[in-house]
């Protein structure tokens, strides 16, 4: 709030998401999650949405996040994204002690940057074109009951893909906790 504690900045920020997930008998359990926020008002640069990237070379799956993404690659102050991923579960492996379970995902998220000549020094690149990825995880590749630990890989394409495959491709080591 402008004036509010000496502050300089008067805008709102708004954040929604909205997640459903269904079960198949024969197919396994679907789940979507939609995302979106909306900042009015010029703010700095540290204020704005940055993208939700969670890209390192190898490091753990966050759900609900770009795989593919580096951190503070793109800034917006409108994004939208949409998370979907099916988990087989064990429909498609099952033994007696090994039963692990393969999930296919894709991420979608547009970002749109108003006000960008407002940050002198700094280059903000928002997503306007659409982001996109897709990948797989398998869990539970080894089960200790308490928790698991499977493997991903996803993959970077579209407008903003890099020309080297490897850039592209991010590594992720799944673990999950039983509810």
């Amino acid at each position: 709030m402008k004036d509010f504690l000496n502050g300089d900045f008067d805008y709102n920020r708004y954040d929604l998401k909205i997640e459903k997930s269904f079960f198949t008998k024969y197919s396994g359990k679907s789940s979507l999650a939609l995302t979106a926020g909306y900042i009015d008002g010029k703010i700095p640069y540290g204020q704005l949405f940055n993208g939700h990237g969670s890209y390192r070379p190898f490091t753990i799956f966050a759900p609900n996040s770009f795989a593919t993404m580096r951190m503070n690659e793109f800034t917006s102050n409108r994004y939208a994204s949409a998370f979907l991923t099916h988990n087989f579960g064990k429909l498609l492996l099952r033994h007696k002690n090994f039963q692990p379970e393969l999930s296919v995902i894709t991420n979608i998220g547009f970002g749109w940057l108003k006000n960008a000549g407002n940050h002198s020094g700094i280059i903000l690149k928002p997503y306007d074109k659409g982001y996109y990825e897709s990948g797989f995880v398998i869990n539970k590749l080894i089960n200790f009951q308490i928790y698991s630990i499977g493997v991903g890989a996803f993959y970077r394409y579209g407008p903003y893909s890099f020309d080297k495959f490897m850039d592209n491709l991010g590594l992720k080591i799944a673990i999950a906790f039983p509810l």
